[in-house]
């Protein structure tokens, strides 16, 4: 890790102050405590900080830190409030488990089982920040995308108008005209850090993309495995590991898009899949009670619907089989008699009312029809069930062998012990999503099933790991039990070997841990001597007792998973592809090496208050986020302003057409981003032929230039 990014350390600083703080105050207003306080954090925080941003736009206040901040501390009052009041009516657990069950752990932030969590947030940090590092290549690079206009221009909408609201920040590009929703939340985080960025959109963006992708989407990961059961010290630290060991989160979305609310909303979907968990009791290992699981969810789906809706939904259609699984226990339950009728139909009725409410939904929060039909189907039946269990998405990749095996083992392990059925059937449903989006077509209903998503198979690719990696850790779990196992029963049979066959009792020895992989001291090793073959024999027998043993097995796995996906083909050409999209280079897609330098100069001849014209289909929209002056056009989709209209239509005509100059004094468009490399994407609705050849009718006046790229200031108004 280079200086230039150890420089973005502040800014990812800020991002995780407002990423997690606001949050943090609720989840400790809920009494949470621990790991799980901050884990769950993130995906509150989203919530009120897009929630505080509305608000403060409707109150005329300017977006700054304090207002989240102040937000969270006013929700977790709030909900404070509210335990205290379900504390003293004895609902804080309520329907009250059976006797027997497992009550929720006590809060705490020192334990054994804290450290672990901690531990294994580390190592997913570390490798998931080392992918994303090396994939960005430079902290002042930018994703040579069709959505990345938008994403950094509203970043410096944001700053300037001090307004990050999700109902106004589309005026940006609305002409003048009333603005529809936009979720923010990524926007106003970002806009928050660009002050201690150097002010560089890309800098401060790059920031909350480590973030975001380097420690709220391990520390959620972790979250959800210790949220699914009580499991040995080496299983949870193999689900920090498995975080950073898939390509197609959260690498696949900055090659493709650029989707960052997705990706932030995705980040935070597995510890909504924690909340739904707890609140369910699905999970032998309880470390919510249903009161705060109940207080929390409400706003951590606000949270992950204001990141984005489709990550709402994402959320919902994963946790049906959680509830599925919840109602085919009250009825195992109410048939032998554990629980009455009363409690059963009251349970039934919830669950049926949350699968009514994801039902009807699936209707609404969906794109405009138009935007259904652009993505088609690109594989075959077969060819997309392959990919799915391989995770190598979209076919691009080689198959992810370490993960793809490990969830394999994941789903055996779960059907032969009936546990975690859940999650197993979480990851069938994820992965029957992207199977669907992939070969199914219209006349199937492709639109129908997968139109919450776009019908993009990206976007569904991206969903993988969410569902595969929890599997893949209960796969790694099994593993370690089947190795543990087998070291036990090798170590009782040298103890009995050694006391001359007496049988020494198994419980001696089940349970130890030995960390040093050495021979427990009561195993008596047979003297020196015998056959060079008898000696090597025993020699190669304790050396695979050694390193089955819990401590020496726990890091060989670890070593293997680190090893096969990080150093693995797939992860090095997922880095390699986003690293291209990030570079400026002669035929980089939005932006070339000519445009830039020509960007980099624009602040050097263009007075503050003075704007450029551009054609959003090529780089010079990107004026506005990179050298900070207003531009007609910040992004493809968008709607002309009325003199950025007449400009665009017949700007070269201004010596015989008076109306060309009133536009231009009226409106401050006095230069012209000349810039005539191929365009990324035409939007059809949009000409500029008022933009052509105002060199040669003398309109304009190139005042800095790099190769065919030029700036031009126009003349014949009088300038």
């Amino acid at each position: 890790m280079t200086v230039e990014w150890l420089s973005l350390a502040p800014a990812v600083g800020v991002c995780l102050l407002v990423l997690i703080t606001p949050g943090l105050l609720i989840t400790l207003g809920t009494r949470v405590r621990g790991f799980d306080a901050v884990a769950l954090a993130p995906g509150l925080s989203l919530g009120v900080t897009a929630l505080t941003a509305i608000l403060a736009s409707w109150l005329g206040l300017r977006w700054a830190l304090w207002i989240p901040l102040v937000g969270g501390l006013l929700v977790g009052a709030a909900l404070l409030g509210l335990r205290r009041l379900l504390a003293r009516r004895d609902l804080l657990d309520w329907p009250r488990p059976p006797r027997g069950s497992a009550p929720p752990v006590a809060a705490s932030w020192r334990s054994r089982a804290q450290g672990t969590a901690w531990l294994a947030l580390l190592l997913g940090t570390a490798l998931c920040l080392l992918d994303l590092v090396s994939a960005i290549g430079d902290p002042q690079g930018f994703s040579q995308t069709y959505d990345n206009n938008f994403h950094l221009n509203a970043v410096r909408w944001i700053s300037e108008t001090g307004d990050a609201s999700s109902l106004t920040v589309q005026q940006m590009t609305s002409g003048g005209q009333s603005a529809g929703f936009y979720p923010t939340a990524w926007h106003a985080v970002t806009a928050l850090a660009l002050p201690v960025a150097g002010g560089s959109v890309p800098a401060a963006t790059n920031a909350m993309t480590l973030a975001v992708g380097g420690v709220v989407w391990p520390l959620s990961v972790v979250l959800l495995v210790r949220s699914m059961g009580r499991f040995r010290r080496g299983t949870v630290l193999a689900a920090g590991v498995l975080s950073a060991g898939c390509t197609a989160f959260p690498l696949l979305l900055l090659w493709f898009g650029i989707l960052y609310p997705n990706l932030l909303g995705l980040s935070v979907l597995p510890a909504g899949l924690a909340i739904a968990v707890q609140l369910l009791r699905v999970s032998t290992h309880r470390i919510l009670s249903t009161g705060q699981a109940g207080l929390l969810v409400l706003p951590f789906l606000a949270g992950i619907a204001l990141s984005h809706p489709n990550a709402l939904m994402s959320l919902l259609v994963l946790s049906a089989p959680i509830l599925l699984v919840r109602g085919a226990r009250q009825v195992r339950a109410v048939a032998a008699g554990r629980i009455g009728w009363g409690r059963f139909l009251l349970q039934l009725g919830l669950i049926a009312a949350c699968l009514g409410v994801l039902w009807i939904l699936w209707g609404v929060v969906r794109p405009a029809d138009r935007v259904l039909h652009i993505w088609k189907p690109e594989a075959t039946g077969p060819q997309a069930i392959w990919e799915a269990v391989s995770m190598s998405p979209m076919g691009r990749y080689h198959p992810e062998w370490m993960v793809a095996a490990l969830v394999l083992i994941g789903a055996v392990s779960v059907v032969r012990r009936r546990r975690y059925i859940w999650v197993l059937l979480t990851y069938l449903t994820g992965a029957w999503f992207y199977i669907a989006v992939r070969f199914l077509d219209e006349a199937h209903g492709r639109i129908f099933i997968t139109g919450v998503w776009y019908n993009d198979a990206y976007r569904l690719a991206a969903l993988l790991p969410v569902v595969a990696v929890p599997l893949a850790v209960v796969g790694a779990d099994a593993v370690l039990r089947v190795v543990r196992h087998g070291w036990e029963e090798r170590t009782w049979h040298e103890t009995r070997r050694a006391h001359g066959g007496t049988e020494a009792a198994p419980e001696t020895i089940r349970g130890q841990e030995n960390p040093s992989g050495e021979l427990p001291p009561w195993v008596e090793v047979p003297a020196e001597g015998g056959s060079a073959a008898s000696r090597s024999g025993r020699g190669r027998r304790r050396l695979l007792h050694a390193l089955s043993a819990p401590g020496p097995s726990t890091a060989l796995l670890l070593l293997a998973i680190v090893l096969s996906t990080q150093l693995g083909q797939p992860m090095r050409t997922m880095e390699q592809d986003v690293r291209e999209r990030f570079t400026v280079s002669a035929d980089s897609a939005l932006v070339d090496a000519q445009e830039m330098d020509v960007i980099e100069h624009v602040d050097q001849y263009v007075p503050a208050g003075q704007k450029v014209l551009v054609d959003p289909s090529r780089g010079g929209s990107l004026i506005y986020a990179l050298a900070d002056r207003e531009v007609s056009a910040t992004h493809l989709a968008y709607r002309d302003d009325p003199d950025a209209a007449v400009l665009g239509e017949k700007l070269n005509q201004a010596y015989s057409d008076p109306s060309v100059c009133e536009a231009v004094e009226s409106s401050g468009y006095w230069y012209v981003a000349d810039f005539p490399a191929p365009a990324l994407v035409r939007n059809p609705g949009h000409t500029y032929p008022g933009l052509e050849d105002l060199v040669q009718d003398g309109v304009a006046e190139p005042v800095y230039q790099d190769g065919q790229a030029q700036l031009l200031r126009i003349t014949a108004c009088g300038y």
